[in-house]
């Protein structure tokens, strides 16, 4: 009987201590901050989600509340607003395709070549760049291949890119050239975007003019 006893005791006092502790790790990641800072945390969480952003959860709590409370509420929504929008480019750069810089033998009989395509656009709320690097068979060109893409923005995001395709030729234009990918936002925040292009080849099968025409939300 007074094992019995000795062991209920026991097991009192443990689950006492874990009750404490618990409660102590809760207040270490929820605790700490102003009731100001909690309404602005929850705001900002609120407005990602209606925008259809993903909160990456394998982030710590510490991190994400760190991250948005450094954020500005209104900046941040207008670049929401902006990205929800989608972006149309309507003028792409120059483009010089430098045999040097984007070709590269394959074999006796067959040159792969990089012709790259781009977009540009600016407001005043962002400002962003896209880059689509395509690979075509030289000299019979049926198709091209998206190599590499990239993206550059201010405020600035990350770009991790989906697996690439192969589109065909129709004519001597290539058109709906598409790749997707994911627009990061900071190290908590996510969302599925695709940028669109076309490009067009000679008469002797060299591709001689492309674009991006478009980064949507998808």
């Amino acid at each position: 009987m007074i094992l019995m006893r000795k062991i209920y005791f026991a097991l009192i006092t443990l689950s006492i201590v874990c009750f404490f502790t618990s409660c102590s790790n809760e207040e270490d990641v929820n605790g700490g901050y102003s009731e100001e800072e909690k309404v602005k945390i929850e705001t900002l969480m609120n407005l990602f989600e209606s925008y259809g952003w993903e909160l990456d959860t394998t982030v710590s709590v510490e991190q994400r509340n760190k991250e948005l409370l450094e954020m500005d509420y209104e900046k941040t929504k207008s670049f929401l607003e902006y990205m929800n929008n989608g972006i149309e480019f309507e003028n792409s750069e120059p483009i010089v395709n430098d045999a040097s810089d984007y070709s590269g033998v394959l074999n006796q009989t067959r040159t792969t070549i990089l012709y790259p395509i781009y977009g540009s656009h600016s407001s005043a709320v962002a400002t962003s760049k896209t880059e689509m690097i395509l690979s075509y068979d030289a000299p019979t060109t049926s198709s091209v291949t998206i190599d590499r893409t990239s993206v550059s923005s201010n405020p600035a995001t990350t770009w991790l890119p989906d697996e690439y395709g192969t589109f065909s030729f129709s004519g001597n234009k290539c058109e709906n050239i598409r790749a997707t990918g994911t627009i990061k936002y900071g190290s908590i925040y996510s969302h599925k975007y695709e940028m669109i292009g076309w490009c067009s080849k000679n008469n002797s099968g060299t591709v001689n003019d492309g674009a991006i025409t478009g980064f949507h939300s998808i």
